[in-house]
Order: structure tokens, then sequence, then C-alpha cells
């Protein structure tokens, strides 16, 4: 196998080129395990991964480096263990990009208000890139903690969140926690996290178009979607399907905690469709007053504004399949609101999840 080297040319400081070694592949040449490739990982560098199961858990503390799975889906299992205390793979690296893979079995043994102190993905770095994983029965799926002052953006895309949670309340499917300058989800899916939030978002900025947020099995808490600090978040062409056994009563919760984020506070709901089988509450917004249009409600309790249009369960086309599509939509919601996916026992190499809704960075203005 031929060697790859990476030439970077200093042009502009004058400084000499740096020539990285081999490239780091993992499961059939350099590697025997990702722990090692992360150890001797520079920046700079990518990790190529081989499809196969790997009980590791490792620390990658290099920049700007992209770690992708290759000829199939790897499996990390964590196997119950953690590494540096915190989880399956903790990157303290910055500019980092983790592409294909399935992760599971993270524990490092804390439990109840403790819980939330772990996870498969743990971020001490910043800026992070996640694309085509499948997160599932962990004790938290992703936790951030971020040095205060920093710039941070978290980036998600085509990925499934499922059944992570150690039951308490306190761990959840995914935890973007406080100093993450701007979440992005596109093709999202988080659904059944045991007793804690489907998603909790402390950042001071989100944008999360085209993902879907289920329950089937009903295990999830309250609030079902959590922005407890404020901040400005945009959440648009999503599907939220709250199921009547869920153990929460809110879809949407924003500022329960204060308007701790920096300004400017706003919330836009728009172009989504949620469904509820009970008679719980879809928002619970407190110190603003958010800007709901245009998305279509189906179940009690649905906001009457006007722009928005509520229909029965029944006029839905195949909720059992997650195609919540309605005959006839009006003010001006777009009839895509249904998810595709690829179970991961079902595919050889990737399981993308397909935007959901409607499509991704529509037109949208605030007014």
């Amino acid at each position: 196998m031929a060697l790859v080297t990476i030439l970077i040319i200093c042009a502009t400081s004058g400084l000499p080129a740096k020539a990285y070694g081999p490239a780091h592949i993992v499961g059939r040449a350099s590697y025997g395990t990702p722990s090692q490739a992360f150890a001797n990982a520079e920046d700079g560098d990518r990790i190529e991964i081989q499809a196969g199961t790997y009980n590791d858990v490792g620390v990658l503390r290099a920049n700007n480096v992209t770690v992708v799975g290759v000829n199939g889906r790897p499996q990390i299992d964590g196997q119950s263990k953690v590494a540096d205390g915190r989880g399956v793979w903790v990157i303290y690296g910055n500019n980092t990009t983790l592409d294909n893979f399935e992760m599971l079995h993270e524990d490092n043994g804390k439990r109840g208000e403790a819980a939330w102190d772990q996870a498969a993905i743990y971020l001490m770095g910043n800026n992070l890139t996640l694309r085509h994983l499948y997160i599932h029965d962990n004790m938290q799926g992703f936790f951030n903690a971020t040095r205060s002052g920093s710039q941070c953006n978290l980036t998600i895309e085509n990925s499934i969140f499922a059944l992570n949670g150690d039951g308490g309340g306190h761990s959840h499917n995914i935890y973007v926690n406080h100093n993450i300058t701007k979440l992005t989800m596109r093709g999202v899916w988080s659904r059944d996290c045991r007793g804690g939030h489907i998603l909790k978002v402390r950042a001071f900025e989100s944008d999360i178009q085209g993902c879907m947020f289920t329950d089937p099995s009903g295990i999830s808490l309250n609030w079902f979607l959590d922005f407890p600090d404020g901040g400005h978040h945009k959440f648009a062409g999503d599907i939220v399907e709250h199921k009547s056994q869920n153990h929460g009563s809110v879809l949407i919760a924003y500022g329960e905690e204060g308007l701790l984020n920096p300004a400017p506070h706003e919330l836009l709901i728009a172009q989504n469709t949620f469904i509820t089988d009970d008679e719980g509450t879809f928002f619970k917004v407190q110190h603003v007053t958010a800007n709901v249009r245009a998305n279509i409600f189906s179940g009690k309790n649905a906001p009457a504004d006007a722009g928005n249009q509520v229909v029965t369960k029944d006029s839905l086309a195949n909720p059992a399949e997650y195609d919540f599509r309605v005959a006839k939509p009006d003010h001006g919601a777009t009839n895509y609101a249904a998810f595709g996916y690829e179970p991961s026992a079902n595919v050889v190499g990737r399981n993308d999840a397909y935007f959901g809704a409607y499509a991704p960075d529509f037109a949208l203005d605030k007014n």
C-alpha cells in the first residue's frame, strides 16, 4: 500500500513546509484500534477506520482532524468503558469531523444528577462536525464541556440518536451544553431517549431544520425539546411526534431557567409538523413571544394561531411509517412531512437519515 503524505505549504508565513507521515489507517494497516491512531495523530491528519467492531475508547487531542469510517460502517462499542472518565471518544482538538460510525455502550458509572457528565461523544475542544452517525444505547449521546469565551460551532447532519439515557431524567439523547456558539442540525432523527430529553440545547443560537423527533415507546421526559437558557433559535421544517404514554407534556420548552444566554432572545417555530396523542402542551415559552407560523398541528390543545393549520390524526397519510403528510396543507405549509431512513441492521454501509418535513435552507424570513 502506498504511503499517503500530506504537504502543507506555508506561503504567507515563510515557515518551512511540514510533511505529515502516513495516513492513519485503523483495522488493516497502521493501527489495530482507533485509540492508537488518536494517540499518534498530528494536526491536520486524516484517520480512516475500516469497517468492523472495535471494543475501544479513546482521546483525540490533535486539531483539524477528520475521522471517517470506510468500507462500511465501523461499530465502536465501549462495552461500558470510557476514556478520560468522560466518553467513548473524547475530543480535545479543535475543528474535528467525525463521519460514518455507530457508537454504543458508553457508561462511566454516574447516575442521578451526575449522569449528565458523560457521553458517547464528549467534546472538550471547539468546532465539531458529526455526519452519518448512529449513536444508541449510551448513558448520553452527545455532551460538551467547551471553554467559556471561545467560539465553538457544532454541526450534526444525517444522523440518528436513539435509546440513550440512564432512565433518571438527567442524561439525554443529545445535550448541547453551555458555550456552544451555534448548533446546526440537518437530517437528524432523535428518538426514544430513556428518561431524558430528546434534545436539550443551551447553545447561544441554533438552526434546526429537516429533522425528526419522536418517542414511539413513550419513554422520554418532560420537556421533549428543551431550550432552557433562551437565546436565538430557529426550529423550522421539522417533525415532532409526542405519544400519549410519554412522561412529559410539553413538546418545546424555552426559557424556563431564565434568559441566561447572550441576546438576542428569539424563537422561530415555522413550517413544522407537530403530532400529539394526549392533552399535553405544544409549547411552553417564557420571557419572549415565539414567532409561530405555517405549522401543521394534530392533537388536543393545538395552538389556534392564525397562519397555522390544525388537522385530525386520521387525516395524516401513514403515521406508523413516519409519513405525516396531510391531504390539503394550507397557510403556506408545504406537503413534505415524511421522513425516510435506513436502519443500521439493514445496510452494510451508511445509515443515512434523509431530510424530513421540508427541505432544509428554504427561504424563510422572520416576518
